[in-house]
């Protein structure tokens, strides 16, 4: 699987959805996008992520569900769904508070992960948007039974292509302390970053 057949896959997706967005009128606090990307651990080889959001936004919270599929080089695939929520602080648009639910499920893979970030601090400029988020995590692997608890920084880059298209760039480090809290440790960094490229296309 190579990258120049993702990009492939990103353009024939904004093809497929151009004739459709002009017959779908929804909630101007409801949008509907698809997504389609990559992502991996650095030591791994990455896999290949698509489904479909759903975003409800109102005037201080922006709500959020991911329903789709992850596709290993050796086309095995794993069912993935993710909410996320944002809440933005009154006095301070620039700071928010921001959590995040993600589900893995298939026949090898049984998980399920919590991410909170009491302060996520957002940078806008022009079309892009950058933020940082120091985070708390919690992961349950139901496969193995096996819990791990720790520190998470969230880092996350968006640009508007176009009103309608968005890529998404976001790379995590983990700070990883096992079952106990208090171990706390530093791994080695190849294997607790995870990124995540991605391509969304908004109705």
């Amino acid at each position: 699987m190579k990258i120049k057949n993702i990009l492939s896959g990103m353009m024939g997706l904004a093809c497929l959805h151009a004739p459709v967005k002009a017959q779908i009128k929804l909630p101007e606090n409801l949008k509907i996008f698809s997504e389609v990307g990559v992502a991996a651990p650095l030591k791994d080889e990455f896999i290949l992520l698509r489904g479909a959001n759903i975003e409800c936004k109102t005037y201080q919270n922006k709500l959020s569900a991911f329903l789709g599929a992850a596709l290993t080089p050796q086309k095995k695939g794993t069912f993935v769904g993710t909410v996320t929520n944002e809440f933005e602080w009154n006095k301070y648009p620039n700071l928010s508070t921001f959590g995040r639910g993600i589900v893995a499920y298939s026949k090898r893979i049984k998980s399920a992960a919590i991410e909170f970030a009491p302060v996520k601090f957002n940078f806008p400029v022009k079309k892009w948007n950058v933020s940082f988020a120091p985070a708390f995590s919690f992961i349950q692997d139901f496969t193995d039974k096996k819990s791990t608890t720790g520190l998470r920084a969230i880092f996350q880059s968006s640009y508007s292509v176009t009103p309608r298209d968005k890529f998404l760039i976001e790379a995590d480090y983990n700070f990883l302390s096992g079952k106990n809290p208090k171990n706390l440790k530093f791994n080695q960094p190849a294997e607790n970053v995870l990124y995540k490229i991605t391509y969304q296309r908004f109705f």
